[in-house]
């Protein structure tokens, strides 16, 4: 980004809805983790439903293995820019919710998300580029303490 570089987690929605399997999971955690070590900032694009469902992946341990995702995002210290596409959020909060229509209404739009600070700002998706490349600007000129090497790249 303007001969930066950066990191950039993503996820394809046409596979699996792009929900989060597994193997995503430990890919993103060991990508995440790779660019923490070497104090690369980190651009995530989300478009996620939420973990894949099915006894495969339950057997599998997807929750262990998506809390690897979690916690590597967690703690790294590196710059960290997420711009929502589409989706971000979990149906599994929908069967607690009275009225589908109420919850949709009173959570799942932007504006709601915005107004209550969830979220820094709603953006025109042609501008995406530029506010990146700016928000990099000033979080590169945020200071903190922390060596070339944070830590090693361990096998996940």
């Amino acid at each position: 980004m303007n001969g930066r570089t950066v990191g950039m987690v993503g996820n394809n929605p046409k596979y699996a809805a792009g929900c989060l399997d597994i193997n995503a999971s430990v890919k993103g955690a060991r990508f995440v983790r790779f660019c923490d070590a070497f104090n690369i900032p980190i651009i995530t694009f989300v478009d996620v439903p939420g973990f894949l469902p099915g006894t495969a992946q339950e057997y599998g341990g997807i929750i262990r293995h998506g809390a690897k995702l979690l916690y590597a995002f967690a703690e790294a210290t590196v710059p960290k820019i997420t711009v929502i596409t589409r989706k971000a959020y979990g149906e599994e909060k929908l069967m607690f919710w009275r009225e589908k229509k109420e919850y949709n209404a009173k959570f799942t739009n932007p504006f709601s998300a915005s107004i209550r600070g969830f979220i820094d700002d709603i953006i025109d998706p042609s501008t995406t580029r530029y506010r990146i490349c700016r928000d990099l600007d000033l979080l590169q000129k945020k200071k903190m303490d922390v060596p070339w090497k944070k830590h090693a790249n361990m096998p996940l």
